[in-house]
């Protein structure tokens, strides 16, 4: 499927530029345009935000960004009703049943998560699905060997199976991490102060995603990741130190307890 009225509707987006199209009007285009299909693959990317919003309702009793599938309304009615969820996430709900629980083992449902999205996707989305959940234990890794902290403990509800898992595993006992080769520049972004480490990462990712994408500029994966690099550059327009520091610790939280 083409979709060349929608890839010449989108506005180019740079870093440090006010974004042209906003979260509900580009939202709004892509569900309008994109097949079915597609657009299951948007939400499923979405649903990221709708987990990171749950958890934002346990703990401070509001949604933290609006980029969510389901909006604040939707979201509480849901995890009333165990409605409109995936089963990845009733199950948790269910396992752990009290929001104390839900909070220390929320690692674990973002680990759910990645593996169904992972298994749900293909092409450019899936390569994405894998890069970010790489980067979340990379991250997890630095920041373990920086406070002193137990990684095996800290990816407790990690597979083993998994080469990155082992391979940051076999690094317990070592004095500093050592990501693959295809990672090492992210041990440099590590050292920054947080602002800065955040910003450095936001255009890591963006590039990440130009190498990621394939085909010509109006396929589907073209519009994903047009989707994607919206979101980047949002969250990278709209840093100061303060927000810095709250977004490196929810993105490393993810995969760390």
């Amino acid at each position: 499927m083409k979709y060349y009225y929608l890839a010449a509707s989108l506005p180019e987006i740079r870093f440090g530029v006010d974004l042209k199209v906003d979260f509900e009007e580009l939202r709004e285009l892509l569900k309008i345009n994109l097949t079915s299909k597609d657009w299951e693959q948007v939400c499923l990317f979405l649903q990221f935000f709708d987990l990171e919003n749950i958890r934002a309702l346990w703990k401070y009793s509001k949604i933290e960004n609006p980029f969510g599938n389901l909006d604040a309304i939707e979201l509480e009615e849901a995890i009333v009703n165990l409605s409109s969820l995936r089963d990845y996430i009733t199950e948790f709900f269910d396992h752990y049943p009290t929001v104390e629980m839900r909070l220390s083992h929320f690692p674990e449902l973002i680990q759910k998560y990645y593996d169904f999205a992972i298994e749900h996707s293909s092409g450019f989305l899936r390569k994405l699905f894998e890069f970010e959940r790489d980067l979340r234990l990379i991250f997890a890794a630095f920041r373990a060997k920086k406070m002193g902290r137990d990684i095996v403990f800290e990816l407790q509800f990690e597979s083993e199976e998994n080469d990155l898992v082992q391979q940051i595993i076999n690094q317990k006992d070592a004095k500093e991490y050592i990501p693959p080769e295809e990672y090492s520049e992210l041990k440099a972004i590590f050292q920054d102060q947080p602002l800065e480490m955040l910003k450095a990462l936001c255009e890591y990712r963006f590039r990440k995603i130009e190498e990621l994408l394939e085909g010509d500029a109006f396929s589907s994966d073209r519009i994903l990741g047009y989707l994607a690099e919206w979101l980047i550059v949002h969250q990278w327009n709209r840093l100061d130190k303060q927000e810095g520091e709250s977004i490196m610790n929810r993105i490393i939280s993810g995969a760390a307890s």
